[in-house]
Order: C-alpha cells, then structure tokens, then sequence
C-alpha cells in the first residue's frame, strides 16, 4: 500500500478537513501522519476517516495527542539518544504518546528517530570540506581519507548517545 505523508503540508494554507477531503477526492486513500499535524485532535481525525473512507498507515514521530511543550532546542521532540536526561525522557514521552495515538487510529507503524550527535550535527569543518570537494578544490583520495578519520571520530562521539538510545 502507497501512503501520502503529511509532511509537505502546509498548516497555514488549509485547514486539516479541506486538506484530507481534497487528496481523497483525487484518488487518494492512505496517509502518513507527521509532525504537520502533532498535536493531533483525535476526535477530528477520527471523523475525517468515517466521513472521508481513508486509513492512517503510519505516524512519524512525534505526532499525538500529548500538548507538552517541547525542549527549545529541540524541535522535533525526537531526541532519545540525548545525554540530557529531561530531554531523553521528553522525547520517550512523545514517543510513547506517539505509539498510542498510532494505535487510536489504527495505524500498524510508527517512524522512529534516532536523534542525533549535537557535535556531529555542528560540525562546520565537514561542511567547509563537502563545499570544497564539491567545488572540486580536494581530490577523491584525500577526501576518502579525510572521510575515513571523520567517521571515526563521529563512531566515537556516538557511543554515550548510542547508550543512551538504547536506555531509551
């Protein structure tokens, strides 16, 4: 089955019914939720489905009912591999509220992220080379090298982070 994600809506140009009523119109059935519509009106979105005929096949988290205010610099509210403790189990709690608003709407999966390396993440060095390599300033081999050393460095800055997610 084919599922048409949310995730290029634009929340201020339609509300969520017109939306859902006009790509059902134009053939489609099967959507994806994501942070688009989080936090999500159950009872809307339930009747949007009885109304319009479609299925929710999967959420991307985060996408629930849960209104708890995310960490500021984490947007997303998907970073359970963070070494921040509160900002671990934040992101868990959407998580998790993310999986049972799955369930409530019958969707069978949920997309899961990871998080990230905050030191890998703003690693402005790898940007300045990837520039540079693209401008054809450094040659495949030196790159390759240079590649070989940063993805050493990223393995081990990952592993307290890697802990972490899997504590999560």
């Amino acid at each position: 089955m084919l599922a048409l994600s949310t995730a290029w809506f634009a929340r201020e140009e339609l509300p969520l019914a017109d939306l859902f009523s006009l790509l059902v119109k134009h053939g489609f059935q099967a959507f994806e939720l994501n942070y688009v519509v989080h936090p999500v009106d159950l009872e809307e979105m339930r009747r949007l489905q009885q109304e319009l005929g479609f299925t929710i096949t999967s959420l991307h988290n985060i996408c629930s009912t849960l209104r708890e205010p995310l960490a500021p610099d984490d947007g997303y509210g998907d970073n359970i591999a963070s070494l921040n403790e509160e900002e671990r189990r934040q992101s868990v709690l959407h998580l998790r509220s993310t999986a049972e608003t799955a369930v409530q709407l019958g969707a069978r999966a949920v997309v899961i992220h990871a998080g990230f390396v905050p030191a890998a993440k703003e690693d402005q060095e790898y940007r300045q080379l990837r520039r540079a390599f693209a401008r054809g300033e450094i040659p495949p081999s030196a790159m390759a090298e240079i590649m070989r050393k940063k993805v050493a460095q990223r393995k081990e800055m990952g592993r307290p982070h890697l802990e972490r997610l899997v504590k999560s």
